[in-house]
């Protein structure tokens, strides 16, 4: 909660319970049973936005 406050509105979003993404770095958005989302970075790494964080993410993308 900390990172959150510290940055408020910016690039930083919580998609975990101890995991945040950079939304600038997103590369590719993947659709996953249980209303989850893979979330795959510029880099290659692949992360999973569990459903409790699914709609924020939606949110802030403009995916709704």
């Amino acid at each position: 909660a900390r990172l959150e406050e510290l940055h408020g509105d910016a690039e930083l979003l919580r998609i975990g319970k101890s995991q945040m993404v950079n939304l600038y770095r997103v590369a590719r958005l993947k659709s996953l049973p249980n209303s989850r989302i893979e979330i795959t970075l510029q880099n290659g790494e692949k992360l999973i936005a569990f459903r409790h964080y699914v709609q924020g993410l939606r949110e802030k993308l403009g995916l709704l």
